[in-house]
């Protein structure tokens, strides 16, 4: 009977939304607004892509890998021709209407349903969090959060046989991008809804904290709205101070979320990274969007605690878009990123960079080189920069440093070499490296508390466990971990 009540409900929503739109308009008025979204169509960075052949598109970008593509169609399908902005907002409104309507219906006599899955499968994962008030069982709690599959949590990631466990079927957003918690209190975690980094995602609404280690969960209402429509990233200060990275700015919160401050606006954040020293990183600018002076990496010192007017811009290149960070636990001062180019990937303007102090100077790394053959450029995000990459430092070691494409990889002396850790098929010219496979596209990475070694990743196919990252031999074991995890996003059916 869920299922059922499933599609009553989000096709009531949809009723809902629609019954908002006025029929009473002359049809001047109607032909004016013919013509403007016309011109906003014309003009969109969507219809403004490369010009390549079919051929050209297929070599460089398979078909399977183009979920921009899907995204975008997805997007100027449930737009708003007035405002060019998909309305997620308005979704608050609807839920509403939509279960008073509901609480008058009766369920079909007779009928019920089962869930039939895929439980071994798994789909897209964006946010990871060990779960800090599990050392007495070693910390293997893991919590994961689907962009269009909910809140997980899973009590041994160590086993095989441990189930994943959903949290909630019935949030009023279930995109969940990114998830932390309060180092003054553990108990406080907070969650972040919408898959990121610009308008062809899957659409947030807000942010969730849980007051007593996600055994419950309470929206915060002032974030119900088109300012937090896309949450990319969520830190917490150690006086408990909230920083969200948005789909508008920065915006920070001193009472646990209940109000809000912007504090650094302009466009998408893509990244927010608090050094170990409370010192504040945002990088900003979005992959689609036309690069200008707005973008680049903001700095805010433990001292200016992340107030507005405290941001100063530290690294600027008109040719970067998205920017993905990861500062070091052991040195504040160390701070790598990657940055997608002009194009979707790494190359055209791309790159890797690291600071060793605070900012003040950037060094140009060496970038990951993929075993995979065909790859445009030796580009390792194979096109997808703006999709799926991630970084991460190890807590012990500001030289060890992680970076996920397509594939994943590790350096152990601050960038210089890079030796590949994962592949995602067997072919393609990989067969013979001693890899484990891995699901391509990733997302997500979190260590363990106070281990060098324990790791998880979130890609396209779930989960994946490691607890011998630093294997000398280049032989990490990876192991997939999606049991009763019921994620998977099914772009098409038949029935």
């Amino acid at each position: 009977m869920k299922k059922h009540i499933h599609f009553l409900y989000f096709t009531l929503i949809f009723a809902v939304i629609l019954s908002t739109v006025t029929f009473s308009q002359t049809n001047e008025e109607i032909n004016i607004q013919k013509l403007k979204y016309e011109k906003f169509l014309n003009e969109h960075p969507f219809n403004k892509h490369e010009k390549k052949t079919p051929k050209d598109w297929k070599k460089s970008t398979p078909k399977c890998d183009r979920p921009d593509l899907m995204m975008e169609r997805d997007f100027l399908l449930t737009l708003d021709p007035n405002t060019g902005t998909v309305p997620k907002e308005r979704l608050a409104d609807a839920n509403l209407i939509a279960k008073q309507i509901l609480a008058q219906k009766s369920a079909i006599a007779g009928v019920s349903w089962t869930e039939r899955g895929p439980n071994n499968v798994g789909g897209r994962v964006r946010a990871l969090m060990f779960d800090p008030n599990d050392a007495a069982n070693g910390y293997k709690k893991v919590w994961s959060g689907s962009v269009s599959g909910g809140l997980w949590y899973n009590n041994d990631i160590t086993d095989e046989n441990s189930s994943w466990y959903h949290v909630n079927d019935f949030w009023d957003n279930i995109a969940i991008g990114c998830i932390t918690y309060d180092p003054s209190n553990k108990q406080v975690f907070y969650v972040g809804t919408g898959e990121g980094y610009d308008s062809r995602m899957v659409k947030g609404l807000g942010i969730l904290r849980s007051p007593d280690g996600g055994n419950s969960w309470f929206y915060l209402n002032n974030t119900k709205n088109a300012n937090f429509g896309s949450v990319q990233k969520i830190v917490v200060k150690s006086n408990g101070n909230v920083f969200a990275a948005t789909n508008t700015g920065v915006y920070k919160s001193t009472d646990q979320g209940l109000n809000w401050t912007a504090v650094l606006t302009g466009t998408v954040v893509a990244d927010l990274e608090l050094a170990s020293n409370g010192d504040l990183y945002a990088s900003m600018g979005w992959s689609g969007s036309s690069p200008t002076n707005i973008n680049g990496i903001y700095k805010s010192t433990n001292a200016s605690n992340g107030n507005a007017g405290t941001w100063t811009r530290i690294w600027y290149d008109p040719n970067h878009q998205r920017i993905e960070m990861a500062s070091a636990p052991s040195n504040p001062d160390v701070l790598y990123f990657v940055a997608q180019g002009t194009s979707s990937g790494i190359d055209n303007g791309g790159g890797v960079y690291r600071t060793d102090n605070g900012g003040a100077n950037w060094y140009d790394i060496t970038e990951p080189n993929d075993d995979e053959t065909g790859l445009p450029d030796n580009d390792f995000t194979r096109g997808q920069a703006f999709w799926d990459l991630i970084m991460k430092v190890d807590p012990a070691n500001a030289n060890n440093v992680y970076i996920g494409g397509i594939n994943m990889f590790r350096s152990t002396d601050a960038g210089i070499n890079w030796t590949q850790i994962s592949k995602w098929t067997n072919g393609r010219g990989q067969a013979a490296m001693p890899y484990s496979i891995v699901h391509s596209d990733n997302h997500a990475c979190d260590y363990a508390p106070g281990n060098s070694s324990r790791v998880v990743f979130g890609n396209d196919g779930g989960v994946f466990y490691c607890d011998n990252i630093n294997n000398a031999a280049n032989t990490a074991n990876i192991f997939h971990r999606v049991k009763n995890m019921n994620i998977t996003q099914f772009y098409s059916c038949a029935t």
